[in-house]
């Protein structure tokens, strides 16, 4: 109802993201797809020129714990991206909940759950239930 697929992309065109040139299954081209599209509702689809986030929804971190890791960036506080300090490092998400319960988790440890992800749990599991926000306000709320 929002505008769909088709709006975002033409959103990304206004900012020439896209190539719109290319032919797609339709038999049009995708500039020819999207023309004269627009978006119906803004609190759905955001324009290019007022984004959520100007730099993404994911965010790609390195270190020496893991050679990559990927984080939903509106979960995790700006300045928790960079980080030098103890990191816990857990094998499942209720264990690192236990050891937050348990107080052995400090206010500026790093929390770190392995085998989630495409690879780990079934599907890409969110640990919707602790996420780093929900995490931050537990710590500081036993401490």
């Amino acid at each position: 109802m929002a505008g769909g697929v088709q709006a975002v992309m033409a959103e990304l065109a206004k900012k020439d993201i896209l190539d719109l040139g290319l032919m797609t299954v339709t038999g049009c081209t995708v500039g020819e797809n999207i023309a004269g599209v627009r978006i119906r509702d803004h609190a759905v689809i955001r324009s290019i020129d007022d984004p959520y986030s100007a730099t993404g929804e994911i965010a790609i971190l390195r270190g020496n714990i893991a050679p990559t890791a990927v984080v939903k960036r509106a979960a995790v506080d700006e300045k928790m991206l960079v980080h030098k300090g103890p990191a816990r490092v857990f094998d499942s998400e209720d264990e690192a909940l236990d050891s937050i319960y348990k107080g052995r988790i400090k206010e500026d440890d790093v929390i770190i759950i392995r085998y989630e992800g495409p690879k780990g749990g079934p599907g890409m599991r969110r640990c919707l239930a602790h996420s780093a926000i929900s995490v931050w306000g537990l710590i500081k709320a036993l401490h």
